[in-house]
């Protein structure tokens, strides 16, 4: 008996089978030589198809926001670039939106999400990350990536 049968009536598994899915590559077989030892073979045609599921890797998109500064030509006065508002939290809608969705709606724990976002993204953020991304308030950078600061906690 199949492994995957174990536990499972076999009337119940009759006439259900998988939804093939649009695929991305197509990689044809052809038989191999006959046992009389004849390679070519006639009337050709597929008699199966074996679909692979597989996700892609995922990386995060990382972007590095330079601020520059200069001293005025005029008085003198340093005068510094300013982060654009939206960006000021160092993470963007839809990784926001997926923390937002395992931390609150699936309920698992800061440190599953953590762990997740980890392995899957592998985007190092500490706890701290992602209970800040819910209070409102940003958290310095420099702990959360492990990394020389892009930007100070807004919050005072």
């Amino acid at each position: 008996m199949d492994v995957w049968r174990i536990g499972r009536n076999p009337e119940t598994l009759s006439g259900h089978r998988q939804v093939l899915l649009e695929p991305t590559t197509t990689i044809s077989l052809l038989p191999a030589p006959c046992g009389c030892g004849q390679s070519g073979v006639n009337n050709l045609s597929a008699y199966q198809t074996h679909q692979v599921i597989e996700l892609p890797v995922i990386r995060p998109e990382v972007t590095h926001w330079r601020l520059h500064q200069g001293q005025c030509l005029s008085c003198g006065k340093t005068c510094k670039a300013s982060l654009p508002r939206e960006h000021a939290t160092g993470y963007g809608p839809r990784l926001t939106a997926f923390v937002g969705e395992m931390s609150g709606i699936v309920s698992i724990s800061r440190s599953a999400v953590q762990d997740l976002c980890g392995s899957v993204f592998s985007i190092p953020l500490l706890v701290e990350a992602v209970r800040c991304r819910f209070k409102g308030t940003t958290p310095d950078l420099r702990w959360i990536t492990h990394q020389e600061p892009l930007l100070a906690c807004a919050t005072p």
